[in-house]
């Protein structure tokens, strides 16, 4: 499937960005989960894409989301203005495809920007904290807090 389908994003970046040069590349971030393909595959469609249309693809790590600047705030943003413009249409699907379509393409470009001049900053704090996530957790004002057993 994604041998098959990779070659037609390329083209659509491309037709969908006419204004950065075919020289300058366009990096394409993917979260590098089990379902892009095998390792072959993934090899195969990112060679593609690069000789083809100059579109980089950038895999983050697997299952971190503190790592992951889709999981990290873009998915976030978008959820929370999918929720505020679909709410009075909950039971129309239809109109969730259009809602997720409006809010992806309204979705602030300082958003996404902050989001990843975050991902140094989760790097670092991971490093300090020795290859943990507590810091990043704490930060954000989200402690993990133990209960003392009875």
């Amino acid at each position: 499937f994604m041998l098959e389908t990779m070659p037609t994003i390329g083209a659509e970046i491309r037709r969908n960005m006419p204004w950065v040069p075919q020289e300058q590349p366009i990096y394409l971030i993917m979260d590098n989960a089990g379902g892009h393909g095998t390792r072959e595959a993934v090899g195969q469609y990112t060679r593609a894409l690069r000789n083809q249309f100059n579109v980089i693809i950038k895999q983050q790590p697997a299952r971190s989301p503190e790592l992951n600047a889709l999981d990290l705030g873009i998915w976030m943003s978008l959820q929370s203005a999918v929720e505020k413009m679909h709410r009075n249409a909950r039971r129309d699907a239809e109109a969730l495809t259009t809602t997720v379509q409006e809010a992806w393409r309204d979705l602030p470009a300082d958003t996404i920007q902050r989001v990843f001049n975050r991902i140094p900053v989760v790097h670092q704090l991971i490093v300090e904290s020795g290859g943990d996530n507590v810091n990043v957790e704490e930060r954000r004002g989200r402690r993990n807090i133990a209960v003392a057993p009875e």
